[in-house]
């Protein structure tokens, strides 16, 4: 994109899958000045939008003269819609780099509900992720069946 400042922004929302404390908060504020600026905010998704609306009116404070958003997912239900999105969706979404850890902290749950752990394969086939991975997965996590 031949743009020579790249900065970064740290807000802390969710604290779990589904689950997010009351309001968003900058854990590490904008590194480098904005002001007179044109940013790109730059996230993967646009869930509750309540991050991007936080972000961009932060920014806005601090000078910058135009805030755009780019996210690669898009929740119908945002409160910020992106300015540039890739696709919009409904579903929960789940990177690849995020699916041991979601493996690990829905088996989780559902383990300490008591379900066995062909139920737990089963519910997290369910919710999109590739059978071939969440076997594997489980069975690092969890143990033999």
């Amino acid at each position: 994109m031949n743009i020579p400042n790249v900065a970064n922004i740290k807000v802390e929302f969710y604290v779990d899958v589904y689950e997010t404390v009351e309001a968003p908060v900058i854990t590490q504020p904008i590194s480098v000045p904005v002001e007179g600026k044109r940013i790109l905010v730059v996230d993967d998704v646009a869930d509750s939008g309540k991050s991007l609306k936080l972000v961009r009116e932060v920014l806005l404070e601090k000078g910058a003269i135009d805030v755009r958003i780019a996210a690669i997912y898009y929740k119908p239900w945002s409160i910020t819609k992106p300015d540039f999105y890739m696709r919009d969706t409904d579903a929960w979404v789940i990177f690849p780099w995020e699916r041991y850890e979601t493996i690990k902290k829905i088996g989780g749950k559902l383990k300490t509900e008591g379900k066995s752990l062909s139920e737990i394969e089963t519910e997290l086939i369910k919710i999109g992720l590739q059978p071939i991975i969440v076997k594997r997965f489980v069975k690092e996590i969890f143990g033999e069946k």
